[in-house]
C-alpha cells in the first residue's frame, strides 16, 4: 500500500507540473526536441500527451504532404530509436511498404550489439518488430566484416562477447545476445595486438604517492603514439574518471597533447587556482589562506622584486578591475606567471580558458568579487581535442569513433555492471513508449517483490534490459580500437560474485576455455602487470618508427574551447511587458478586483487576436467563437463584449488595423525571444504588420499593442502612453532585429479600448520625436 501510495503521489505531482509546463512553456511556442516527438505522436484521445491529446485531421494532413513529397526513407543508427520516434513516422513508413510500384524504398541500418542508448529511449528490438510486421516485404543483410578493426583485435572481440556462459548473466539476455551473435571477421589483414592486464592499485601511505590512473600514463609513454602518429582513445564510463584519467596522462607524458572530452571545471588546474587566489586576496584582504597561497606560487619573486605586499596589492588589484575589469588584471598577472615558470601545454589552454571566462563576465558590467569567484569556480569548459594525440572520453561519447589504440582501463573498478539494487519505478509493458505501458508502480519493499508474480517479473524484465545494455556498452568499447586495444583490470577480489566488468573479460578470455596461455609478468614504465590474455604482436607499435608524427592542424591548434558558467548566465532576462513604470500598491494584488482586471485584459487580448483585417473581420462570428471557447467569468463576458464591439467601430481603430496595400503579412499573438545589448528579452507581440516591397524586401513594420486602461481623456491617455515607452522601445528593436531592418522602419502604436483611442509611440524616447493621439 505504501508503494501505492507513493506512485500515486508521484502521478498527481507530475500531472501539476506538466499542466504548468505546457501553459508556459509548450502554449509560447518554445519547445524541446522531445516536445516535438510529442507533438506528432498519434497517440489515441484521453491517453497521449499533452500536445497530442485532440485527434482531428491536423496530423493525417502533415502525413499526407509528407507523403506526397517523400519517396525513399532511409534511418542509420536504428538501434538507437526509440518508440515514440518510431510512432512519428512508423504510418509514412507503411505507406511506402504497401506500395507496389517498386518506386518506393525504406531502408535501415543499424547494429543491436551497440544499442547503448535505452536510458533515453532507444529500442534495439523495433528491428523485430519491423521484420515480424512487414515480413517478406523487408529483404535483411548481415554485415559482419569489420571495416574498422586489425584481426587481433577481433580475436578479442569474438572471444569475449561469442558464446556467454557466465551464468552471473542473465539467462534470457544471455540466450538473446547469443542467439543474435556471429564471429566477426576482418576486413584487411593487418599487424595489430590485444591484451588484458591485471594491475594492483596503489593502497596505503608506504606506496609511492601516484595517481591511482598512473598505468594508463605508462602505456601511453611506452607507446609514444605522438611521435609515431597514432591516435589514442582512453574510453571510460563516468565523465568524472575520465577527467582523473587526463589529469594522469599529462602528469605522466609532460608535453603530450590530451583532450578530455566532456565537461569539466574551468578551475581544475594549479594555474587557475593562483590567478583566483589573487582576486580572493584582493576581495578579502584578510584571507590569510589566499596570501599564503601567493606566497608559495611562482608569482612571490615578482611580488617582492616590485614591492607587492599584504598592504598594497589587494587596492592595486580592486582599482584595476574597478577600471578596466576581471580580464585585464588576469591577462596581467597571467603573464607574470608565464616569465615565472614554464607553463605546460595545459596550463597555457586553461589561462586563455580563464581569460575567456572573464572576459564574458566583464560583459555584464558586474564588479562583486564574491560574485566573480564563485563563477569562475562553478563554469565549466569543453576541451578542445579533435587534433589531440590521445583523447579520454567516455564510452557513449566515443560511438560512431575510431582509434588506432584503444585503452579501457575502468575494469579495475568493481562495481556491478547490471544492476545494483533495484530501479526506483517498476513497470509492464514499455517504458519506452508511453502508450504501450500497462502499468508503472514505485518498487515497493524486497518482501512484497518476493511474493507477487507480477512485480519479481518486471523486475526480472529490467534486469534483462540492462545485462544486455551494459554487454552493448563494452563491446562498443572494444570496437572503436583499429590496431591495438589494451584492457586493463585489478586483481580479483578474495571473496564475492559480482558481475563486474573485469570478471567477464577475465571468465571469457583467460578463464576457463581462454586461450591465452600462462599468465607472466610485463612492465611499462613504472608500473608492473600480469599479462592474461594477449593475441598478435605485443612490438606491434615499432613498425612505425619516430619521426612520422601526425602534424596537428594549426586549425585544430587554435580553436578555442567553449566556455560554459554552469551557475550564473552571463544574459540578464528582460521581458518588455514588465517594463511599466507605474508603480503600485502591494495590498491591490490581495484586491478581488485586481484579478478581475487582469482576466478583463485576457479576454480583449484574445478577442482582437481573432482578428485578421478590420475590414474583413465578422465581429459576431469571433465573439461566437470566443464564447464557445473561454473560460472568463460571466462579469467579464458582459463587459468585455461591448467594449470589443464599439472599438471595432471606433475610426481610429478601425483603420489602425485594417490591410494596408501591397505584399503584407501579419504576426497576431507572436511569441519571441531575441538578444538586445547582451540582454535576453522575451516577450510576445500583440500584432506586427509587415509590408514588403516588389522585390520581398521589408519596408515598413507596424507593432501594435493592446492596452484595456480604465482610463479617459487626453491628458490619461498621454500619462499611460508615456508610461509604456520602455516597452514599446524594446518591441521595436526586437522586431527590427529579428526581421533585419533599421528600427527607424519599426512603428509602434498602443491602441487603448476603453477610450477608443490609437496612440503613436514611435517617438517617445525615440528619433522621431513625441507622441501622437492618431
Amino acid at each position: 500500500m505504501l508503494a501505492c501510495r507513493r506512485t500515486d503521489g508521484l502521478y498527481r505531482l507530475l500531472s501539476a507540473y506538466e499542466q504548468h509546463y505546457q501553459a508556459a512553456m509548450r502554449s509560447s511556442g518554445m519547445m524541446t526536441f522531445d516536445d516535438v516527438q510529442r507533438l506528432l505522436h498519434p497517440g489515441a484521445s484521453g491517453h497521449g500527451l499533452a500536445l497530442s491529446r485532440e485527434p482531428g485531421p491536423d496530423r493525417l494532413y502533415i502525413d499526407y504532404r509528407l507523403d506526397g513529397e517523400l519517396d525513399h526513407w532511409l534511418i542509420d543508427e536504428f538501434q538507437d530509436t526509440s518508440d515514440q520516434q518510431w510512432a512519428v513516422i512508423r504510418n509514412l513508413v507503411d505507406e511506402v511498404l504497401q506500395d507496389d510500384g517498386g518506386n518506393r524504398t525504406f531502408f535501415c541500418v543499424g547494429d543491436v550489439k551497440q544499442a547503448i542508448y535505452g536510458w533515453r529511449g532507444g529500442n534495439a528490438a523495433l528491428f523485430g518488430e519491423v521484420l515480424d510486421t512487414y515480413g517478406d516485404r523487408i529483404r535483411t543483410r548481415p554485415m559482419h566484416e569489420c571495416q574498422r578493426s586489425c584481426p587481433a583485435v577481433l580475436d578479442a572481440v569474438n572471444r569475449v562477447f561469442g558464446h556467454l556462459e557466465l551464468d552471473l548473466i542473465p539467462e534470457s539476455a544471455r540466450t538473446a545476445w547469443n542467439a543474435a551473435w556471429t564471429d566477426h571477421t576482418a576486413a584487411r589483414d593487418e599487424p595489430g595486438y590485444a591484451c588484458l592486464l591485471e594491475t594492483t592499485r596503489p593502497e596505503g601511505g608506504d606506496r609511492e604517492e601516484r595517481s591511482p590512473w598512473a598505468f594508463v600514463a605508462d602505456l601511453v609513454g611506452a607507446i609514444q603514439p605522438r611521435k609515431r602518429g597514432w591516435t589514442v582513445g582512453v574510453l571510460t564510463r563516468r565523465n568524472e574518471v575520465a577527467g582523473e584519467v587526463g589529469d594522469a596522462i599529462r602528469a605522466g607524458c609532460p608535453g603530450l597533447e590530451v583532450a578530455v572530452a566532456g565537461s569539466r571545471l574551468l578551475a581544475d588546474n594549479p594555474v587557475v587556482h593562483t590567478l583566483l587566489a589573487l582576486i580572493r586576496f584582493a576581495t578579502h584582504p584578510g584571507h590569510t589562506q589566499a596570501w599564503r597561497q601567493l606566497q608559495m606560487s611562482p608569482l612571490r619573486a615578482g611580488l617582492e622584486r616590485d614591492g607587492w605586499g599584504i598592504h598594497n596589492l589587494p587596492a592595486e588589484i580592486l582599482r584595476r578591475v574597478a577600471g578596466s575589469g576581471y580580464r585585464d588584471v588576469l591577462e596581467t598577472w597571467g603573464r607574470r606567471l608565464e616569465q615565472a615558470v614554464d607553463l605546460d601545454r595545459f596550463g597555457l589552454q586553461r589561462l586563455t580558458q580563464l581569460l575567456d571566462a572573464a572576459a564574458a563576465y566583464d560583459r555584464t558590467g558586474d564588479r562583486d568579487g564574491n560574485h566573480f569567484l564563485e563563477t569562475m569556480e562553478h563554469a565549466s569548459v569543453e576541451d578542445a581535442g579533435a587534433g589531440a594525440a590521445v583523447q579520454v572520453m567516455t564510452i557513449h561519447k566515443a560511438k560512431g569513433l575510431g582509434f588506432d589504440i584503444v585503452i579501457l582501463p575502468e575494469l579495475v573498478q568493481r562495481k556491478n555492471m547490471i544492476l545494483s539494487g533495484v530501479p526506483t519505478l517498476l513497470t509492464h509493458g514499455s517504458v519506452r513508449a508511453p502508450l504501450d505501458t500497462d502499468w508503472v508502480l514505485r518498487t515497493p519493499e524486497s518482501d512484497v517483490l518476493e511474493f507477487d508474480d507480477a512485480l519479481a517479473g518486471a523486475l526480472d524484465e529490467e534486469r534483462d534490459r540492462r545485462a544486455s545494455e551494459a554487454l552493448c556498452v563494452w563491446y562498443v568499447a572494444m570496437t572503436r580500437a583499429r590496431r591495438a586495444l589494451y584492457m586493463v583490470m585489478a586483481d580479483p577480489p578474495k571473496s564475492g560474485r559480482t558481475l563486474t566488468p573485469a570478471l567477464l573479460f577475465r571468465h571469457q578470455l583467460a578463464g576457463e576455455g581462454g586461450t591465452g596461455g600462462e599468465p607472466r609478468e610485463v612492465q611499462f614504465g613504472k608500473t608492473r602487470f600480469t599479462l592474461c590474455y594477449e593475441t598478435g604482436r605485443a612490438d606491434w607499435y615499432e613498425e612505425k618508427p619516430f619521426g612520422k608524427a601526425r602534424r596537428t592542424s594549426r586549425k585544430a591548434r587554435s580553436r578555442r574551447p567553449l566556455f560554459r558558467a554552469t551557475e550564473q548566465p552571463v544574459l540578464d532576462r528582460r521581458e518588455p511587458s514588465k517594463t511599466d513604470a507605474g508603480v503600485g500598491r502591494a495590498d491591490w494584488l490581495l484586491n478581488p478586483e485586481s484579478r478581475a482586471v487582469r482576466e478583463f485584459g485576457s479576454a480583449i487580448h484574445e478577442l482582437f487576436c481573432a482578428v485578421t483585417w478590420s475590414g474583413e473581420a465578422d465581429v459576431e462570428a469571433v465573439v461566437a467563437d470566443w464564447e464557445r471557447e473561454t473560460a472568463a467569468s460571466p462579469d467579464v463576458r458582459r463587459d468585455v463584449v461591448p467594449q470589443f464591439r464599439n472599438a471595432l467601430q471606433a475610426g481610429a481603430i478601425r483603420e489602425a488595423l485594417a490591410r494596408p496595400k501591397g505584399n503584407v503579412a501579419l504576426w497576431r499573438e507572436k511569441a519571441f525571444d531575441v538578444v538586445l545589448d547582451n540582454a535576453w528579452v522575451s516577450g510576445v507581440f500583440d500584432r506586427v504588420t509587415i509590408i514588403r516591397n516588389a522585390r520581398g524586401e521589408v519596408e515598413r513594420v507596424d507593432v501594435v499593442d493592446f492596452k484595456s486602461n480604465r482610463i479617459h481623456g487626453g491628458s490619461a491617455v498621454q500619462r499611460a502612453a508615456e508610461s509604456y515607452a520602455d516597452q514599446m522601445r524594446l518591441y521595436r528593436q526586437a522586431a527590427g532585429e529579428i526581421l533585419g531592418v533599421p528600427v527607424d522602419r519599426v512603428y509602434a502604436r498602443l491602441i487603448f479600448t476603453v477610450p477608443l483611442m490609437v496612440v503613436d509611440v514611435t517617438g517617445v524616447n525615440g528619433p522621431v520625436g513625441g507622441w501622437q493621439v492618431v
